[in-house]
């Protein structure tokens, strides 16, 4: 009789079992999309704020490690402020 009862009670818990193992099988799947969806948010904000800023901010902690020569420093800073007043009058047309 308690064979009998094991048995009737192993056999009603496999559609839970199945419903319970589909569940979590959706989490993790839902769970992995999260982390997609939020390095591709993250990888694109990152490109994004590369602003002229910066850039000479770079260009400065360059300098000032020494992997940079003074004249090296000054072109490229010169340069990067043709490009960003170029920026800045193309903003002004557009406008």
């Amino acid at each position: 009789m308690l064979h009998a009862l094991a048995s009737t009670a192993s056999t009603d818990l496999t559609p839970m079992v199945t419903l319970l193992g589909v569940v979590v099988g959706l989490i993790v799947v839902a769970a992995v999309a999260v982390v997609i969806v939020r390095k591709r948010i993250t990888s694109a904000d990152q490109a994004a704020s590369f602003t002229s800023g910066s850039l000479l901010d770079q260009l400065r902690l360059m300098h000032k490690q020494g992997k940079l020569t003074d004249d090296e420093f000054v072109k490229a800073r010169a340069r990067l402020g043709g490009k960003l007043k170029a920026e800045v009058m193309k903003t002004k047309r557009v406008k």
